[in-house]
C-alpha cells in the first residue's frame, strides 16, 4: 500500500505531452515528377511548387522533432481543405515546439488551431487558442506573432460583438506591429471595416481612402475600394461614392475581381440605400444575388436578399452611429494614429 507521501510524489510527477500521431496518408500525388527537369514556363513553375510542397511534407516526416516543417505541413494541408489532417499537425506541432523551445512555431501552430475553430463558429475555443498564442509570443518577446494574435483576437471580439474588448484588441496589435510592419494595413482596414458597420462612417472613411495605397494586390484593392464607397454613401458623401462605384464596375470585368464581386457588389448596393438611390441599390443587391449563386457565397447572397427586401419597402438599411464620439475618444485617437501611420514618409 502506498504511503501519502509516495502518493504526493507521484501527483506532482510532470504531465507527458500525449498527441495521436499527425496523418501522412492521403492524397498527395507523387507520380510524374520526372516532368520537372523536361517543363518549363508556367507549368513548370506550378510543378516546382509541387515539388517544394511534396518536400515539406518528406522533410516534416523524416524529421519528427522540427517544428518548422511539422507546421508548413499544417499549412499545406489546410490549404489543401485536408482540415483534419491540417489540425492534426498543427498538435503535433505544438508538441514538438513546446519539447524543443521554438515558441514562434509553437505560437503560430495555436493560431492556426483558433483560426480553424474560427471557421467551424467556435469562437470560444478560437479566443482560448488564440489567448494561448499570445501568452507564449509575450513571454518570449515575439512582437510579430503576438501582432497577429492580437488581430485575430480582434477579429474574434467582433464576431462574437464585445465592441470594447475588439477596440482594445486593435489598439495594442497597432502597437505590437508598429508602423511600417507589413500586416499593418490589413489591420487598419479590418478596424476601418468594422467602424463601418458599427455606423461610425465618418471614421472610417479617410481611413479606408488612405490605406487604399498600400495594399498592391489588385483583389485587395477592389475589395477596399467597394468599403470605401459603402463608407462615402453611409457619410453622405455622394460624389466619393459614385467615383468608387464607377471604378468598382469597371474592375468587375477583370478576372482577378471575381472572388470579390459579390461582397463588392453588397459593399456597394449598402452605400447606394445610404444616398437613397434606390434603383441603383436595387440593381447592385440583383446582381450580388446572381453573383452569389454563381460563385457559392451563401453569406453575400443572404445579404443581398436582405438588401432588395428592404429597398423594395423604401426603407434605409444602413443607420449611423447613435450618438458620434468625440474627438478625442480612445477610438478617434486609433483612427488619428491609423492615419499618422500611413501617411507618406
Amino acid at each position: 500500500m502506498k504511503t501519502s507521501r509516495a502518493k504526493s510524489a507521484a501527483q506532482r510527477l510532470p504531465r507527458r505531452w500525449r498527441t495521436p500521431p499527425p496523418l501522412t496518408r492521403g492524397s498527395e500525388p507523387l507520380e510524374g515528377m520526372e516532368l520537372l527537369r523536361e517543363v518549363g514556363g508556367e507549368v513548370g513553375l506550378l510543378l516546382w511548387q509541387a515539388y517544394r510542397n511534396v518536400m515539406f511534407w518528406a522533410a516534416a516526416v523524416a524529421s519528427p522533432r522540427n517544428a518548422v516543417l511539422s507546421l508548413a505541413v499544417g499549412q499545406l494541408a489546410r490549404r489543401r481543405g485536408e482540415l483534419a489532417r491540417a489540425e492534426t499537425w498543427f498538435r503535433h506541432t505544438v508538441m514538438v515546439a513546446r519539447q524543443t523551445g521554438d515558441w514562434d512555431s509553437y505560437s503560430r501552430a495555436y493560431m492556426a488551431l483558433g483560426n480553424m475553430l474560427v471557421r467551424r463558429g467556435n469562437f470560444p475555443a478560437a479566443h482560448r487558442m488564440h489567448i494561448k498564442a499570445l501568452r507564449a509570443a509575450r513571454r518570449k518577446g515575439l512582437a510579430n506573432v503576438q501582432g497577429m494574435a492580437l488581430h485575430d483576437l480582434f477579429v474574434i471580439a467582433t464576431e462574437t460583438g464585445r465592441a470594447a474588448q475588439a477596440e482594445e484588441y486593435a489598439r495594442q496589435a497597432f502597437r505590437a506591429y508598429g508602423s511600417g510592419h507589413p500586416s499593418m494595413p490589413a489591420l487598419v482596414h479590418d478596424v476601418a471595416y468594422y467602424w463601418m458597420n458599427e455606423g461610425y462612417f465618418a471614421r472610417a472613411q479617410p481611413v479606408l481612402e488612405a490605406v487604399l495605397p498600400h495594399f498592391v494586390d489588385p483583389g485587395a484593392r477592389f475589395k477596399v475600394q467597394s468599403n470605401i464607397a459603402r463608407a462615402a454613401g453611409g457619410n453622405g458623401d455622394r460624389n466619393t461614392f459614385r467615383r468608387y462605384w464607377a471604378e468598382c464596375t469597371r474592375l468587375m470585368k477583370e478576372p482577378f475581381a471575381k472572388p470579390y464581386a459579390a461582397d463588392a457588389l453588397v459593399e456597394l448596393a449598402l452605400g447606394a440605400t445610404s444616398l437613397a438611390e434606390w434603383d441603383r441599390a436595387e440593381q447592385l443587391a440583383t446582381r450580388a444575388a446572381e453573383v452569389a449563386q454563381e460563385t457559392g457565397g451563401s453569406k453575400a447572397a443572404f445579404r443581398a436578399e436582405w438588401i432588395l427586401e428592404s429597398v423594395r419597402k423604401g426603407r434605409q438599411v444602413e443607420k449611423r452611429a447613435a450618438a458620434p464620439t468625440s474627438a478625442g475618444s480612445p477610438a478617434e485617437k486609433l483612427a488619428e494614429q491609423f492615419l499618422t501611420s500611413l501617411a507618406p514618409a
